[in-house]
This record gives C-alpha cells, structure tokens and sequence, in this order.
C-alpha cells in the first residue's frame, strides 16, 4: 500500500513499469509484485503511494498509459519531474523504499552520455533492477533492491571484477 507498486495481469513478476496520469501527464515507476485488477474494465491496480502521487487517490480510477521498462532502457526514478518545484525537492527528497532491501550505487557521472554508456555495459551483467537517478547535478547508477547479502556480494564482485569499482551500499 505504501511503496510504488502494482499488480498487473500480464506483466512478468517481478517487472517495472512507468504509469503516466493521462489527465495531468505526471508518471510514476512502479514494481509490479501482484496479479490483478479483477476489475474487467481496468488494465492495472496501482498502490495507495502511487495513486496519489498521480494525483488522482480521491477519484478511485483514471485514465493511465503504461509503459513497460525493459532493461535496454534508462530507467528514471520516480523521484525524478519535469516540473520545477519537484526537482527542487530531488536534493530533499531522493530516497528508496528500503523495506525491500538494499541499493548498491555503482557510480555518479557529471553527464547523462557518461551514465548511459555505463549503463548499457551494465545492463548486460545483471538482471537486477539499474536506475539512473539525477541528484545534485550528477547522474547516480543505483542497483537495487537487494534482499540478501549474498546478493549484494556477487553484485559486488561483478562490479570489481568488470570494471574495477567498489560501489556505495545505500541502506538502512
């Protein structure tokens, strides 16, 4: 209820999608972990958090287009808008629901091109979840969520052992 996710009758558990409000075009990433809607008329139930931040949690339903992220695309986190106000908040605001686990941060970059060739490199390593996320005037590379140590040690080895980078344990 209280993290982005969604349940979805098709989509591949677990898989992310980006959900964008078709009334005021704000989006949204979503992890989907569960089957449904059982609605005949709805094509995906989204969770209390993600409703209203699309603004549309008093209203029950909207029109949505979803999108489904593959890993040969940039994923964006969902801290990250188009409006001004919102990437004021980036700064105060950028963190990751660590109920799930943990985020290993792979690397920061001073341009998008730099973190996107990382990430096409990296992409091809690991079927964990890679998220670029715009902090500070820097691309960050944050992989996650983690939900054992194991996990984050082999994640680690493949990042030393591929590219000579100890990453950054983003955690509780």
């Amino acid at each position: 209820m209280y993290a982005m996710t969604a349940a979805h009758t098709v989509l591949p558990i677990p898989s992310y999608a980006r959900v964008t409000n078709m009334s005021n075009q704000k989006s949204v990433v979503v992890r989907i972990n569960d089957r449904g809607p059982f609605h005949s008329n709805r094509i995906i139930d989204l969770s209390y958090v993600a409703a209203l931040k699309l603004d549309f949690v008093e209203k029950g339903t909207t029109l949505v287009e979803v999108e489904v992220i593959t890993p040969s695309k940039t994923v964006l986190n969902d801290a990250l808008a188009t409006s001004k106000e919102n990437k004021a908040n980036i700064k105060e605001k950028a963190h990751f629901d660590f109920s799930g686990g943990v985020y290993l941060q792979a690397g920061a970059f001073s341009t998008m091109a730099a973190a996107k060739k990382f990430y096409s490199n990296l992409v091809t390593l690991t079927s964990t979840p890679i998220n670029l996320l715009e902090e500070n005037n820097l691309t960050k590379i944050i992989i996650g969520p983690l939900t054992n140590q194991n996990a984050v040690n082999k994640l680690s080895g493949v990042l030393k052992n591929n590219f000579s980078i100890t990453p950054i344990l983003l955690g509780p």
